[in-house]
Order: C-alpha cells, then sequence, then structure tokens
C-alpha cells in the first residue's frame, strides 16, 4: 500500500514530501508540508475511493538537503 500512496500523492499533491510504513500502527504514513496540503491529499483519496482509513497524513518540517 505504501507504493500505491507514493504514486498517487506524491506526484498529485503539492508540498506532499514523503511516504512511509509505520510498523507500530500498521498505517501508510503520508509527510506534508502544509494543512492545504493535507485537504488535497484526502481530497485525492477521495476521488479514486482509496482507503483514506489505512493512511495518516501528518504535517511535518521540510527536509534539506545539501
Amino acid at each position: 500500500m505504501k507504493g500505491q500512496v507514493t504514486q498517487l500523492l506524491l506526484g498529485a499533491v503539492r508540498d506532499a514530501q514523503t511516504t512511509d510504513y509505520d510498523e507500530t500502527t500498521g498505517y501508510v504514513r503520508l509527510g506534508v508540508l502544509t494543512a492545504d496540503a493535507v485537504r488535497d491529499a484526502y481530497r485525492v483519496m477521495d476521488d479514486i475511493d482509496f482507503p483514506t482509513e489505512n493512511v495518516i497524513v501528518q504535517v511535518q518540517a521540510p527536509i534539506m538537503l545539501y
């Protein structure tokens, strides 16, 4: 499911940054940079009836690459 979230959301949602599988909860975690990206992520998933109950969308600090 992590791969599906990655393909679906990282290209379609502005400010979506990371995906990860959270082994402690069994959910896929999508890291985003803004509150607007949270709403956009759920809108994209709802548009295709993706199971949002298995995804946590979390606002996180930006990752800096040097």
